[in-house]
């Protein structure tokens, strides 16, 4: 375990938050493409497992300042801004069978 004593602490606690967020992404991609679930699940799985990376950061002490900084990061991406700006990505709801909702 040499070279995990050369990383310093706060990006071995930064991977290991890193990597709950992308288990909880895993499963939520995967209950989406493997299962009937409607999307109702599929928000519920994503809002109650990112929500234990606080609790997380907590046990694994990293600092306010990191987590700050990644929810600015977060905000202000140019994906983000480009996507408010420019309506890139449409959002497809179904409202009932048959009726399709088109918005940004």
């Amino acid at each position: 375990m040499y070279w995990l004593e050369l990383i310093p602490d706060i990006w071995l606690q930064i991977a290991i938050a890193s990597a709950w967020l992308g288990a909880v992404s895993l499963v939520a991609a995967t209950i989406n493409r493997y299962t009937s679930a409607n999307s109702e699940i599929r928000r519920k799985v994503v809002h109650i497992g990112t929500g234990n990376v606080i609790l997380l950061a907590w046990w694994l002490h990293i600092p306010a300042w990191v987590g700050i900084t990644a929810s600015i990061l977060r905000v202000l991406s140019p994906y983000c801004l480009i996507n408010y700006l420019f309506c890139l990505v449409l959002i497809v709801s179904v409202v009932k069978p048959g009726d399709i909702l088109l918005r940004c």
